[in-house]
């Protein structure tokens, strides 16, 4: 047989030829490693706190703080107080959440069944119809909250968008955003005080007798004193409703710095060389693809709870200002108590709608500023047009944006529509509620008899 070792020493051209080949070797592998997107290190923070460093595509652990650390207050906030339900928490650390959250949720369930008995055996009254409505319907949004809050913990839905949101532009629209992200921040602790300042009022102006407490609110639980223990129920499905429509707001209002930062990538697109150009186009539909990737899943997270939450802030928001208008005759107390009530409806709608707006305008205005490019389109280039028309079709999609469960997507003729129908509709239950008056009058009544 041959000898393998010494055939290869007889091959004295082999180091030369090697020599030779391996700056071309390296040149392709420098080509290849430049075309790899290089992974960032995932900051993973553990239930003490502490930080230690992750990697993985398919990790399910894809740390919030990789987009931007302004999102760690999401995480604060959410072990604060005591609503941190992720999905690598131990059974021990989601015991006193898990705990907290069955006890405010069988106490509110059960406070909502005793008003309904209430008004169902009770006679009728419209203004005590109106403030028994209204707190039943701030428990269901509460309570709805809540129960989305633990769920997109639970299902990994904030991870798997955060994955989205980070991959097009790796987070450079939210870096130029942080001043918005942290104005929202602080509108959030602003309404959490404002929250906590309101219930401890009410409780005790309640105690002192200076406002008129329902009899469905001092006796739910056949002891007044007992009283304190549905408000603080209550108080805690307040927060949590708090907490999920400021993850609401922000993680649209991130989005929407990302489509932002995009629209002004696109309006610099300028080249002189048509290859260089081209290259460009095909990147911005490559962004714009991963950018509608992500605003689906945005609208996957929140559709429903869009939904549910609108259709209950309408009438909470009627009940609020029919309340208003029907205590104008009542002791200047219960008017100021009533003021906040219309403050919180009115915020949570423009939450609700106000951000997924922007976002819709964004997305909008993103194929507009695209054909006011004119260095894309003149002179004309025939490579450069046909992907210029191709963008276009990538961009011509009006249903992108958060949508009310598929019915309908959240733009502002859409609140301008809402706010018509909101208004018709109080200005009519007001008229029907001033005739009944009237009506009831003894100076417009035949029965009474004549002096």
């Amino acid at each position: 047989g041959i000898n393998i070792c010494e055939s290869i020493g007889d091959l004295p051209s082999l180091p030369s030829t090697y020599s030779l080949l391996w700056p071309i070797f390296e040149m392709e592998y420098e080509e290849e490693e430049m075309r790899t997107t290089k992974k960032a290190p995932i900051v993973e923070l553990d239930s003490e706190g502490n930080k230690y460093l992750k990697r993985g595509e398919e990790d399910d652990n894809f740390s919030i703080e990789m987009v931007d650390t302004i999102f760690r207050h999401i995480l604060t906030l959410l072990t604060l107080i005591q609503a941190n339900f992720d999905r690598n928490r131990s059974c021990g650390q989601l015991f006193f959440p898990v705990l907290i959250v069955t006890f405010s949720l069988g106490m509110s369930i059960y406070f909502m069944a005793y008003i309904v008995y209430q008004l169902l055996t009770e006679p009728i009254d419209a203004t005590n119809i109106s403030s028994q409505l209204l707190l039943v319907t701030w428990i269901v949004q509460a309570g709805v909250s809540t129960m989305c809050l633990v769920n997109w913990q639970r299902t990994g839905k904030w991870k798997q968008f955060l994955k989205c949101l980070y991959e097009p532009l790796k987070g450079r629209g939210i870096t130029n955003g942080r001043r918005e992200l942290r104005r929202i921040v602080i509108h959030f602790y602003f309404s959490s005080f404002i929250i906590l300042l309101y219930c401890s009022s009410y409780a005790i102006l309640g105690q002192l007798k200076w406002i008129e407490v329902p009899h469905s609110v001092r006796y739910a639980l056949y002891y007044p004193r007992l009283q304190i223990l549905i408000q603080l129920a209550n108080v805690y499905l307040f927060l949590c409703w708090n907490l999920a429509l400021f993850v609401y707001v922000f993680f649209t209002h991130a989005l929407y710095f990302e489509i932002r930062e995009f629209n002004q990538f696109i309006a610099k697109l300028h080249s002189e060389d048509s290859v260089s150009l081209t290259v460009n186009i095909e990147t911005a539909i490559g962004i714009h693809i991963m950018n509608a990737k992500t605003v689906r899943a945005l609208d996957d997270i929140f559709k429903r709870y869009a939904f549910l939450m609108l259709s209950t802030n309408l009438p909470t928001t009627l009940f609020a200002f029919f309340l208003l208008f029907s205590r104008r005759h009542h002791p200047w107390t219960e008017i100021v108590i009533t003021i906040p009530v219309i403050l919180f409806c009115v915020v949570g709608f423009f939450s609700l709608t106000a951000a997924p707006a922007k976002l819709h305008d964004a997305l909008y205005d993103t194929r507009a500023i695209f054909c006011s490019n004119r260095h894309v389109w003149l002179p004309f280039r025939t490579e450069v047009y046909q992907a210029a028309v191709a963008l276009c079709c990538h961009l011509d999609q009006a249903n992108l944006g958060i949508s009310i469960w598929g019915f309908a997507v959240v733009s502002r003729p859409l609140i301008l529509t809402t706010f018509s129908v909101m208004a018709t509709f109080l200005a009519l239950i007001l008229q029907f509620n001033d005739c009944r008056s009237i009506a009831s009058s003894p100076y417009n009544s035949t029965l009474t008899p004549l002096p």
